[in-house]
């Protein structure tokens, strides 16, 4: 096991805008040694990582994630372009803790999995602007937001268990945006919406990007991220 923390040296190897290629933009396996998050993808969207231990599980490389631990994934807008029109977001979470017994008070119970968003003050995982899975209190909520928008197009209970794993996908278009738990349908609203609007505010894993709370405990394998023809 390999302990990682953040090394300002490494923000040197946040290059390029992979977002105008299109396909796959990054990809992150934690399967290297190396003293950061490499991203697979070839498009150097490389990763830095606190309070993150590299471990096996079942044979499998994954990054555990200790209370406040995160992985920081370079500026939203280089990954994604400054305004997305398509694209998936998608990763696996296995959790330290129960999700069943998380609050529902307006400022409890939140967790954060995977946060791109534009620069902002807000605390919680629910204003505008916004591309990100979080639980709050039994439920998953998935968005994909812009303009004036806030609501999550889904809100599911949660398919989380301790534990376990569970892979998770969010997909959008024009007109169209969906939610997949474990490669199968859970969620899906038609109809038009305002694509989000994303800045150079660094995006996350674990951690929602504004508030540098709301972490996710456990483990995190196979994070990726494409952009749609």
């Amino acid at each position: 096991m390999e302990k990682l923390g953040m090394a300002p040296v490494i923000l040197a190897l946040f290059l390029g805008n992979a977002a105008a290629l299109g396909g796959e933009v990054l990809r992150y396996d934690f399967a290297s040694e190396l003293p950061f998050i490499v991203d697979g993808s070839g498009h150097a969207n490389h990763g830095l990582a606190a309070g993150a231990t590299r471990v096996q599980d079942a044979g499998r490389a994954c990054l555990e994630l200790s209370a406040g631990g995160y992985v920081q994934m370079p500026e939203a807008s280089l990954v994604l372009g400054s305004r997305p029109q398509s694209g998936t977001v998608e990763l696996s979470v296995k959790p330290a803790f129960d999700p069943l017994a998380l609050e529902t008070g307006t400022y409890e119970g939140w967790v954060a999995l995977i946060y791109l968003q534009k620069t902002s003050g807000n605390g919680l995982p629910d204003g505008y602007n916004e591309i990100g899975l979080a639980l709050h209190g039994p439920k998953l909520r998935a968005k994909v937001v812009g303009g004036q928008q806030t609501a999550p197009f889904a809100i599911i209970d949660t398919p989380l268990e301790k534990g376990k794993w569970t892979r998770l996908k969010l997909e959008w278009s024009p007109g169209h945006r969906a939610l997949y738990v474990d490669g199968k349908p859970a969620a899906e609203r038609k109809g038009e919406f305002s694509a989000p609007q994303l800045d150079r505010f660094p995006a996350f894993v674990g951690l929602h990007p504004s508030s540098r709370k709301w972490g996710f405990e456990g483990l995190v394998a196979d994070v990726k991220i494409v952009v749609n023809p």
